[in-house]
């Protein structure tokens, strides 16, 4: 008999004595086919039943007695757990990965990567900072990369992830206004500590100072204002008075002379306003009482002026010589002898009054420091003074008299002049504008008028020259 046609006839023997009815096999050969009993006449016992735990049925390596599921080849003992729902190793439990290990509602079979932290998980939002895929979607957060490859990510402290020369840690360079050290500041020479537009990186030599830039005035301050490494000679207090030339010291190397010093009558200029003994020339006829001035009531009379019939000793002689007949010729300056020293030299009928000659007409041009006020409107300074000279040389008499000389000054705009020595034919009047420029490149101009009057004993002439001063801001 075929052993397939047997093993069917077992099978039915086996359900027919599960349900408790017998098959009475009667066959010729007397088989009773009664489970494990094979009562025949042949000499072997030749019982064909079939251990029911020997059956593979899904040929996967093991039995139905030990295989939970022998339909299906991938549950057996030891079989990998997967994600389908079944107890694929025969272990009595699903596998971890289809269990939720950490209580967030995902498993691993449902994308969480790490079953072991409830903060990990798909649906969980990526976390910077932690070093974890925190979505689990294979990446880590952009800061936790090291995009630039120098060795620092975002969350240590690199602040440019796209830029390898800025981290954390690197040393601050200067003037290339990037933060390198990524500290949130950038180099001291990059910043304009003094918001006067400019940096140390573009040349601001005193970032503490918004006076001090390139192209800055110099101001009198000892400082190199404009930042051409070079502080200027009169910034300088030579004689340690507290005042440098270009503050007002007249002489940088007698420390009792500077602006604002007292005058004594010496004949000095201590306080230098362009004035001597000025404290003491009461008439201001340049002379005082300790340089002979004889009358400090009168400005026509001090040391050397020429005699006048006036009745005073015009020349502190000391005599009032004017009716006195000086040459012998009979003739006195009173009686137009303007040559009284001359007896040849008599006068002519009628006198020539003198001509003056003051020069000519001048142009200055001066400067003054501009600057932004706190509120950022411009302003500048005063220009300052300059000391121009006078040659009244040109001035004639044309009966050849001596001649006498009386400078003054007028201003307009402002402006004022000083004479030093009115009384001279030369002389250096200091020139000082008026009115300040109202911002850099704009002028101010104002005037000084100058006037010499030259004469002789009985007649004067005079002559006006006009200075122009133009103050251009800086």
């Amino acid at each position: 008999m075929p052993r397939t046609l047997r093993l069917l006839f077992v099978t039915l023997g086996l359900l027919a004595a599960v349900v408790g009815c017998p098959v009475d096999d009667d066959d010729v050969s007397d088989d009773d086919d009664v489970v494990a009993d094979d009562d025949d006449s042949a000499a072997v016992d030749d019982d064909d039943t079939i251990d029911p735990c020997e059956v593979d049925g899904d040929g996967d390596g093991w039995n139905v007695c030990e295989d939970c599921d022998d339909s299906d080849p991938s549950t057996h003992p030891g079989a990998v757990e997967m994600c389908d729902g079944a107890d694929n190793d025969c272990d009595g439990a699903l596998g971890s990965i289809e269990q939720d290990g950490d209580g967030d509602g995902v498993s691993a079979c449902d994308g969480d990567c790490d079953d072991t932290s409830a903060d990990v998980s798909p649906d969980a939002v990526e976390l910077a900072c932690d070093l974890v895929d925190t979505d689990c979607d294979g990446l880590l957060h952009d800061w936790e990369t090291d995009g630039d490859g120098d060795g620092v990510i975002e969350c240590d402290g690199d602040c440019d992830d796209a830029d390898p020369n800025r981290h954390s840690g690197l040393p601050e360079e200067p003037c290339d206004s990037v933060d390198n050290d990524c500290d949130g500041v950038l180099h001291p020479d990059e910043t304009d500590a003094d918001q006067d537009g400019l940096r140390p990186c573009d040349g601001d030599c005193d970032d503490n100072s918004y006076d001090a830039r390139p192209g800055a005035a110099e101001l009198c301050n000892a400082a190199d204002d404009d930042c051409d490494g070079v502080v200027p000679a009169d910034e300088y207090d030579g004689d340690l008075d507290g005042q440098a030339p270009c503050g007002g010291d007249c002489d940088d190397s007698d420390p009792t002379v500077f602006a604002g010093a007292a005058e004594t009558c010496d004949g000095l200029d201590e306080d230098c306003d362009y004035l001597v003994d000025e404290d003491f020339d009461l008439d201001g006829d340049g002379f005082s009482p300790c340089l002979d001035d004889c009358d400090e009531t009168n400005d026509a009379v001090f040391p050397g002026q020429i005699e006048v019939c006036d009745g005073f000793d015009n020349d502190c002689d000391p005599a009032t010589d004017e009716l006195v007949d000086g040459d012998g010729d009979g003739l006195s300056i009173c009686d137009g002898d303007c040559q009284d020293g001359d007896a040849a030299a008599l006068p002519p009928a009628a006198n020539t009054p003198p001509v003056a000659v003051a020069g000519a007409d001048m142009v200055i041009d001066l400067s003054a420091a501009c600057y932004l006020d706190v509120y950022g409107n411009p302003g500048c300074l005063t220009c300052p003074t300059e000391v121009l000279t006078f040659d009244g040389a040109g001035s004639s008499d044309a009966d050849g008299d001596p001649l006498g000389y009386e400078w003054s000054t007028a201003g307009a705009g402002g402006a004022t002049g000083v004479v030093v020595t009115p009384s001279a034919a030369t002389t250096e009047i200091a020139v000082t504008g008026g009115v300040a420029p109202l911002g850099p490149g704009q002028v101010a101009t104002s005037f000084v008028m100058v006037t010499l009057e030259a004469y002789d004993c009985s007649d004067s002439g005079t002559h006006t020259v006009y200075v122009t001063v133009r103050c251009t801001g800086l």
